[in-house]
């Protein structure tokens, strides 16, 4: 490989690890809280870490299936993985179709 090669695949590498990294993750965090993608992927590729940064500190923006659903109590979104509300702290009951209720719905408890 020539000199010209070898710089090229070195930018090329840097350029993944400064720009793609961070846009995939703030396009993965964008995703889960139910806020623009492109956007945020973006702003989280060529403005890291700040974006990913305030992107996980802000509230949801809707309801994302499988990740999210809005509490019967207070009405605010919440996680499901968080097993109650972080708004009232009232334990979240799932509903029937969500995929990590079986038979019926039931509250979340941790173990």
């Amino acid at each position: 490989m020539d000199n010209d090669t070898i710089g090229v695949l070195f930018f090329s590498g840097c350029a993944l690890v400064f720009f793609g990294i961070p846009g995939f993750v703030g396009y993965r965090a964008a995703k889960e809280r139910g806020r623009n993608r492109i956007i945020w992927t973006i702003l989280s590729a060529f403005f890291p870490p700040v974006p990913i940064i305030i992107l996980y500190m802000i509230r949801p923006a809707k309801v994302v299936p499988g990740k999210s659903i809005r509490c019967p109590y207070c009405q605010e979104i919440a996680f499901t993985k968080v097993g109650c509300c972080e708004v009232c702290g009232k334990e979240l009951v799932l509903p029937k179709a969500h995929p990590l209720v079986s038979e019926e719905a039931k509250p979340i408890t941790q173990n």
